[in-house]
């Protein structure tokens, strides 16, 4: 299991404007790292688990990306050499899918926020 490969999987989701998928990726990676947890009591699967809700939360439109980015800069848990730039690139591309899609899941229809 790697945590940072779920987040790549999730944005390339995100980015494509396929926000149904992204959410099944996240309740079901939600409920893998719940199960590991469990087994192995592994801190790093609970920390995950935590930052999925929040980004759940936030395609549901409860939260705003900037408590995901404080969140995922205070816990440190991807392996990245730059982890300040990988958050924030991370949270710019959800920021800029969720206003171009008009995101607000589960209620998402799929076409951009300015197509008529």
């Amino acid at each position: 299991m790697n945590p940072q490969y779920d987040l790549e999987v999730i944005r390339s989701a995100i980015l494509s404007g396929e926000i149904d998928d992204a959410a099944k990726l996240i309740q079901k990676n939600m409920k893998k790292y719940e199960r590991a947890y469990n087994i192995t009591k592994k801190e790093i699967f609970r920390e995950h688990m935590s930052i999925l809700n929040d980004m759940m939360l936030v395609l549901e439109g409860k939260k705003g990306t900037d408590e995901l980015r404080d969140k995922m800069l205070k816990m440190r848990i991807y392996g990245e050499d730059d982890y300040e730039a990988f958050v924030n690139s991370f949270i710019y591309i959800l920021d800029y899918c969720l206003d171009r899609y008009n995101v607000r899941w589960p209620s998402f229809d799929g076409k951009r926020c300015d197509d008529l």
